[in-house]
């Protein structure tokens, strides 16, 4: 069984930091990694798949034109989840690369849909 860890410094109650725990492994290390490293590495490690995800994105919704897209549309076309796909969306949103245009469309769901466009489309 693995020592209990205080929260605030993540080490065991006891004076065990540095023995084996029941298991036969060491226990972890307390030093531990700013917080700002770790997401700067995570951001540096996805932003790639990001950028190629805005670029498919804007493309469909080129090609869709004045129709526009919604999330649910697109996770359908792609085979993924709607979790995939409207978060991307919501960024190039705030980017002011998509425009919602105050319509909606249903989702698979039953539920609302906003559509968006390209801007050269508003």
């Amino acid at each position: 069984m693995l020592p209990e860890l205080h929260r605030s410094t993540n080490t065991p109650p006891s004076s065990t930091a540095n023995s084996q725990s029941d298991c036969g492994t060491a226990t972890m290390s307390s030093q531990t990694l700013p917080l700002f490293d770790t997401r700067a590495a995570a951001h540096a490690r996805v932003n790639p798949k990001k950028q190629e995800m805005y670029g498919r994105i804007l493309g469909v919704a080129r090609e869709r034109a004045h129709f526009g897209l919604t999330a649910d549309e697109l996770a359908q076309r792609w085979t993924c989840s709607h979790n995939h796909v409207a978060p991307r969306i919501s960024e190039l949103a705030k980017q002011g690369k998509l425009i919602a245009t105050g319509r909606t469309r249903l989702r698979r769901s039953g539920g609302c849909a906003r559509v968006y466009i390209l801007p050269e489309f508003a």
